[in-house]
């Protein structure tokens, strides 16, 4: 018996998750609107402030899910990004992809520590504030560029997705039973990612646990521009291509996806390329005869580009293997962890 498309854990189901997130968003703000005019009737007017606030984020975040250029990151392509931000110097919104956007994972990113924000407060039966500070696998991050200020820095927000089953409880009332945000950051873009004091919830709070957030996204957003690394195909909700239409939201210019279309991000199948001890030799000095074949890690580099090659673009030169054809290979293993400073 075949599944209903959409139904699973796919690209075809990510137009699903975006409808589902904004439906729940939308339900919640109105729920907690209604709690604000209730709340200043009994003279709290700190509680109705802060119902408001939450009212807010919700519609907002309700909005990101209805706005959003949507993206399905395979396996292999997830964890490249997570070694590629590593060291990539600095996140700047001209890369996006779209000025908002909803990445969802085929497989989840590492689990992201929620006691750097003082942990979560779920609902567990009667209670709605129960203390939860475990990790949370990331299956899915939604991001949106604000409008450009003064200095020409704009203002990034990112949501740290799960799926609802990974938590011992609802973080909402409403909430969508296929993805729930866990949290909200947000940060002034450009920024440099070393020593970034600006990133964190509301903007605010150390750089060190949040830098890899921004990270990751700038490593993804950058590797998914690259050709030569990575495969972009773009497909319908339907199953059907679907005509792409330009981007108005901020970002480098790419084809935004229309409201039910998914863009799949994979690494390309021939994204290996190997040197020989042949290849390899330089100068007129002795050659090394190499014995063994190793992966030599890939690394961020400043391509000249444009008017007499001027101008700079940050683009990532990939692994590589490196010895003779015939060698056994040693393998190092990527790094598989969110970026600490």
């Amino acid at each position: 018996m075949s599944r209903r498309r959409g139904s699973s854990w796919s690209a075809g189901g990510v137009a699903v998750m975006a409808r589902s997130l904004a439906r729940a968003g939308e339900a919640e703000a109105a729920r907690l609107a209604g709690l604000v005019g209730r709340a200043a009737l009994i003279g709290r007017e700190d509680l109705a402030g802060r119902l408001g606030e939450h009212a807010a984020a919700c519609a907002a975040g309700a909005a990101r899910a209805r706005a959003a250029a949507l993206y399905w990151v395979s396996g292999p392509m997830a964890r490249l990004a997570m070694d590629a931000s590593q060291d990539v110097p600095a996140v700047h919104p001209d890369d996006a992809p779209a000025g908002c956007g909803l990445m969802v994972m085929a497989e989840p990113l590492p689990a992201w520590d929620t006691s750097l924000i003082g942990g979560l407060s779920l609902r567990i039966g009667e209670r709605t504030d129960v203390p939860y500070a475990d990790p949370v696998p990331v299956d899915a991050l939604a991001w949106e560029l604000g409008a450009g200020g003064r200095g020409g820095g704009r203002t990034m927000t990112v949501d740290l997705m799960c799926r609802p089953g990974r938590l011992p409880g609802a973080v909402h009332a409403h909430q969508s039973p296929l993805l729930v945000a866990f949290t909200t950051l947000s940060a002034r873009v450009p920024a440099r990612l070393e020593g970034a004091a600006t990133i964190g919830p509301a903007g605010a709070g150390s750089g060190a646990p949040y830098a890899g957030v921004l990270a990751w996204l700038q490593a993804a957003w950058t590797l998914m521009a690259t050709p030569s690394l990575t495969e972009t195909t773009v497909v319908a909700g339907t199953g059907k291509p679907r005509n792409p239409k330009p981007n108005d939201a901020g970002g480098r210019g790419h084809d935004t996806p229309s409201d039910d279309g998914v863009t799949v991000i994979d690494l390309h199948p021939q994204r290996r390329r190997l040197i020989t001890d042949e290849d390899d030799a330089g100068g007129d000095g002795p050659r090394r005869r190499l014995t063994t074949r190793h992966v030599v890690r890939g690394h961020w580099t400043h391509q000249p580009h444009g008017k007499g090659r001027a101008l700079r673009r940050l683009q990532w030169i990939d692994d590589y293997i490196r010895g003779p054809q015939d060698a056994p290979l040693s393998t190092r293993t990527h790094v598989w962890a969110w970026r600490r400073q």
